[in-house]
């Protein structure tokens, strides 16, 4: 899966505590799903060394963690596959008259084989476009340290499914930055 990547980070080389607690932008936004999405960024942090502690006062950044998935656009594209077959055939008899003479020939033709032809036809699909949020605060310093955001297109309706994909994407180089596109295989089939 391809993602799109623009991360920015000015987290301490020297950070003493790498602990992190995570919460969303808004409370609004706690709910099943995002506590699923939350625990799958728990994840990626702990294989980047980072821990996620449930009380904010032990942590040492704080992450504002947010997603998204617009309602899709329909895309139409075209294809063309193209037919295999015989072009040529291996003889043919020839008649005719020119000038008032007659003539009769067979010519014997080497078959060939090739492109005889196209099928063509449109796909309608939708494409949805998922995007993801992170910003980082030190605690001990009180700045923003590490801000980052995510976006890919494709066929799933739904972040939960290529939230791993993104997340780890967003956070490739962490805790430095990283900004361009990133592929990375899905762990699913949506």
């Amino acid at each position: 899966m391809k993602t799109h990547v623009d991360a920015y980070s000015s987290i301490p080389k020297d950070l003493d505590s790498r602990t992190i607690y995570l919460t969303p932008y808004s409370e609004s936004q706690v709910g099943p799903q995002w506590r699923t999405n939350a625990g799958i960024l728990a994840t990626v942090l702990a294989e980047k060394g980072f821990e996620v502690v449930q009380d904010r006062s032990k942590a040492r950044l704080i992450a504002f963690f947010g997603f998204a998935v617009d309602k899709g656009e329909q895309v139409q594209s075209t294809y063309s596959i193209p037919q295999w077959g015989v072009t040529g055939y291996s003889g043919a008899t020839t008649t005719g008259t020119i000038y008032g003479n007659s003539y009769n020939a067979t010519t014997t033709l080497t078959p060939t084989y090739g492109v005889t032809g196209y099928s063509t036809g449109t796909v309608t699909s939708t494409v949805y476009t998922r995007s993801v949020a992170i910003d980082m605060f030190d605690t001990v310093n009180k700045e923003l340290v590490f801000e980052a955001t995510a976006v890919s297109r494709g066929s799933c309706n739904s972040f939960t499914p290529v939230a791993g994909a993104i997340i780890r994407a967003v956070l490739t180089n962490f805790p430095n930055g990283k900004t361009g596109t990133v592929t990375l295989p899905m762990d699913n089939e949506c």
